[in-house]
């Protein structure tokens, strides 16, 4: 039998090899592979407690500042991430959770400073509070599976400049993205039916939100100290400006108040610097005390409601110079006799025919 020459097999080797190469074939070690390149991080990384064939991480004790945590350790499935586990650390920058985790626990990634980004899957259906008090993400989605956001998740999220929250959200905590100064713009979808306290408060860089129809009930302090502010949406299904609600938009211009709102409530308006008019709706029947204190430009307020509405202490405090009440047609007196607007007497004129 004749041998076949060297040459000859070092050439078909050859030609495997550029078929390989050309046709993107992988080889026996190629990463191609292996169905799930998510390289997780060594679980001697965390401590764990196992409850009833389940883990929950419970703290972190390793050195990586990029971290996948595993679907598993040691055989067992991770499904919870407990309270305070990631708490404080503060050299954490980014952070995969698998599939398997179904609850973040309270203060879980609070106080990580460097933490700017973390993947949250649809499998987490529970989100304790301040989950990310005090980290330093930029961008935030909440997965579809979440129907409550928690109170202050994102509370004092200082670089926090954008988040989406899907539609399967149904309520929003107090102080959920309170002092967010670098939020620019937040998008409330029409699944939400009740926001807490001080939900926007001190978000300094938004300048318009709306406020869908599907919001039955919202907190006090909801936009205090949203300094760029100019443009607000109310719910028609709001029955009150809630107390301290819009306190010190200073660049706030204008408010129209939905029809279903009955009460004003103290401090509302207070320190909006930017009104020069106002119109009461003519449904209102209650203005709570320094509701429009300090709004020290002023100058004109049509009120429409036939019966005055009662007022609080000081509502109009330290408005402009020569600040008029315009009041309906024959009802002058009325005004002027009226507790409360009394003291507003020599103010108040009727409107024109």
């Amino acid at each position: 039998m004749k041998k076949r020459p060297k040459n000859s097999i070092v050439f078909f080797l050859i030609l495997a090899a550029v078929f390989v190469i050309l046709t993107g074939c992988p080889g026996p070690d190629d990463p191609e592979d292996d169905p799930d390149p998510i390289d997780y991080t060594d679980g001697d990384s965390f401590e764990t407690e196992e409850i009833e064939g389940e883990l929950t991480i419970t703290g972190f004790i390793g050195s990586e500042i990029d971290i996948a945590i595993p679907p598993s350790i040691g055989g067992v499935p991770v499904t919870a991430i407990g309270d305070n586990a990631f708490s404080d650390k503060t050299s954490l920058k980014s952070v995969i959770i698998p599939d398997s985790v179904e609850t973040l626990g309270a203060m879980c990634f609070a106080y990580c400073a460097a933490l700017e980004s973390i993947e949250i899957p649809d499998s987490v259906t529970a989100i304790g509070g301040g989950a990310f008090y005090q980290s330093g993400l930029i961008h935030a989605a909440i997965p579809d599976s979440i129907s409550a956001i928690p109170e202050s998740l994102f509370d004092q999220c200082q670089f926090l400049v954008s988040v989406t929250i899907p539609n399967s959200v149904e309520s929003i905590g107090s102080f959920a993205f309170g002092t967010c100064t670098a939020l620019e713009a937040i998008t409330i979808p029409g699944s939400v039916k009740t926001i807490g306290d001080a939900v926007l408060s001190y978000c300094n860089s938004l300048e318009d939100v709306v406020i869908p129809d599907s919001v039955e009930t919202m907190g006090t302090n909801m936009f205090q100290a949203c300094e760029f502010l100019t443009s607000v949406t109310l719910s028609s299904k709001l029955t009150s400006i809630p107390q301290e609600t819009f306190n010190g938009c200073s660049r706030l211009t204008s408010v129209t108040i939905p029809d279903s709102v009955t009460v004003i409530g103290i401090s509302a308006f207070f320190n909006c610097r930017g009104f020069t008019s106002f119109t009461i709706p003519s449904q209102i029947t209650d203005i709570g005390s320094g509701a429009f204190r300090q709004c020290s430009y002023l100058e004109s307020v049509t009120v429409n409601p036939q019966t005055p509405p009662g007022l609080g202490e000081d509502v109009f405090g330290s408005n402009a110079t020569g600040r008029k009440f315009y009041v309906p047609l024959g009802r002058g007196n009325t005004y002027k006799g009226a507790a409360g607007w009394s003291s507003y007497e020599a103010d108040i004129e009727e409107q024109s025919p």
